[in-house]
């Protein structure tokens, strides 16, 4: 039994990397580490994306994302933003943010954590200003599909009378 869990480090490893491998868009996950652990489980929860946004040293690209009139809304309510800076989320993160041409960038994950979409710095900015409505146009076909409330409540209440539960309801998700 321990000798399974002394390979069993260099298994996981070598079965990443060739999961990695064979991913067929040729884009790996980003490493996960809390901060985006946390947008994940948000987006999990709130049924939106997670949005990456990729910056050199002293930039607040997030900020100003956040701060433009067409984009501030649907970020609020279709995006978990985590801003990554130079190197702080890991070598893999640090290979997709290298793919990407130019800072500032951005990358859509799902729930998941895997990459839906890279957008480089060319597909928002005009001269150097951002272009939220340019953006907005890219960022649309990645929300997530509306979750059907009534059938999940319905599902929910179904699943309380078979186990004698109560059925808490929350309402806090956009949707």
């Amino acid at each position: 039994m321990s000798i399974v869990r002394s390979f069993a480090p260099i298994l996981s490893v070598l079965l990443v990397g060739a999961a990695a491998a064979q991913d067929p868009r040729g884009v790996t996950p980003p490493k996960i580490t809390p901060e985006l652990q946390r947008a994940l489980a948000r987006a999990t929860v709130h049924n939106t994306r997670v949005l990456c946004v990729f910056c050199d040293e002293g930039q607040d690209f997030a900020a100003v994302l956040k701060k433009d009139r067409t984009l501030s809304r649907k970020l609020l309510y279709e995006f978990q933003t985590v801003q990554v800076v130079g190197k702080a989320f890991g070598v893999d993160l640090v290979k997709v943010a290298a793919s990407l041409k130019g800072r500032p960038a951005l990358a859509v994950l799902d729930a998941e954590g895997e990459v839906l979409a890279r957008l480089e710095r060319d597909t928002f900015l005009t001269d150097g200003v951002l272009d939220g409505a340019a953006l907005l146009g890219r960022l649309e076909p990645h929300f997530c599909p509306p979750v059907d409330a009534e059938a999940k409540l319905a599902a929910a209440i179904v699943e309380a009378k078979k186990t004698g539960r109560n059925v808490f309801v929350r309402f806090d998700a956009p949707w």
